[in-house]
């Protein structure tokens, strides 16, 4: 029977340690991942997003993959899919509740600013006002803010030809008609 040196004794304790240490993170880390699901918790999505693209995740997957943790420990946070689309989806909820901000910050321009011309445009009863032209100004700045590197094309103008760009397609005032007979049906459309 061999005998073990003091030193390979000392690898093999550090190497458990290192492994179990591996364990207590995934333990943690799947816990967190489990509550960030269920709750959407932006502090949680962050903490999981800061494992994510930290080397520790890294290793962590690595060592799942060479089959160096238990099979019976739980490791979804493991999986690249299962934690990506959280992420992503705490971005896109995150852009649609800005959307949303914005939408609204143009709608309220409707009742904070008053009509002060109406002009005729081609077509029949196809009129512009002030507020068409503000509204679309204010989405014209702030839109590409939110998905830097997009187009805007707007009702109120004339546009460039269509690209393969992401492109916000807004009709600033949708029902122009309405709010000049002040009849309090118009919304903005993106």
């Amino acid at each position: 029977m061999r005998e073990y040196t003091e030193m390979e004794r000392d690898g093999k304790k550090n190497k458990q340690f290192c492994l179990q240490e591996r364990m207590e993170r995934v333990k943690k880390y799947e816990r967190l991942f489990d509550e960030a699901a269920a709750t959407r918790d932006p502090v949680k999505l962050r903490l999981l997003e800061a494992y994510y693209t930290s080397g520790e995740w890294r290793e962590d997957y690595e060592a799942d993959e060479r089959g160096e943790l238990p099979p019976d420990l739980k490791r979804g946070v493991l999986s690249q899919d299962a934690l990506y689309d959280l992420l992503e989806e705490k971005e896109e909820t995150g852009m649609k509740n800005e959307l949303e901000r914005i939408a609204r910050e143009a709608g309220a321009h409707f009742r904070k600013r008053e009509l002060s011309s109406i002009s005729s445009k081609e077509g029949h009863a196809n009129y512009v006002t002030n507020i068409d032209c503000l509204v679309q100004e204010f989405l014209e700045k702030e839109l590409p803010k939110l998905l830097p590197g997009s187009q805007f094309i707007g009702e109120e103008k004339e546009n460039q030809a269509l690209t393969d760009a992401p492109t916000w397609i807004v009709d600033p005032l949708d029902g122009t008609a309405n709010l000049i007979h002040d009849y309090r049906t118009s919304a903005v459309s993106i």
